[in-house]
Parts: structure tokens; sequence; C-alpha cells
């Protein structure tokens, strides 16, 4: 095996090509969606939750978020009514059905 692909695999075993996944705008969104749902990196999470064009993976990354300043920010300012009501879930200001 040569240095660059051994690097490579040991780069996607670390998570690195699901970070790839999530912000490729070529993608379609639902794997952008289902490849936030696997993410832990709280800075990757809030840049999709504000800056993707798909109101659904904005709104799947609103669920896998903590920072409270920003669920309270998205939660007045999104323009999509479901990633609103998913910030005010998640902050305890709505009850889930």
């Amino acid at each position: 095996m040569c240095l660059i692909s051994f690097f490579r695999s040991r780069l996607k075993q670390n998570g690195w090509h699901i970070h790839e996944a999530a912000l490729d705008r070529e993608s379609p969104s639902s794997e952008r969606r289902n490849t936030v749902y696997r993410l832990t990196d709280q800075s990757l999470l809030a840049k999709i939750a504000q800056d993707d064009s798909e109101w659904s993976v904005r709104n799947a990354a609103v669920w896998m978020l903590s920072d409270q300043a920003l669920l309270a920010s998205i939660a007045e300012n999104d323009v999509n009514l479901y990633v609103r009501q998913a910030a005010r879930i998640k902050l305890g200001l709505l009850m889930k059905d």
C-alpha cells in the first residue's frame, strides 16, 4: 500500500469523508441530510444549520446541535417554519407531539 493510500484510508476511517459529503452542495439533499445525522462536529453542524440551501438538511443539523445560543437564533430567524420549530423544540420552548 502506498503512503497516500494509507493516509487516505485513515482519514476516511476518522470521518473526514463524512464531512466532505455533508458539505458537498452537488450531492442530493437526501444524502446530505442522512450524512448530517452521523456528524459530531458541532462547528460543522452549525455551519450546515445556518447555510445549507435545503430546509430538510438545516432541520437535520438543528436536531444534532447543542449550542443553545445558535438554536435560539435559528428559532427566531430561519426562513422555514419546520426548522424554526425544530430549534424551539430543542430549546424546550415547544412540546414535541
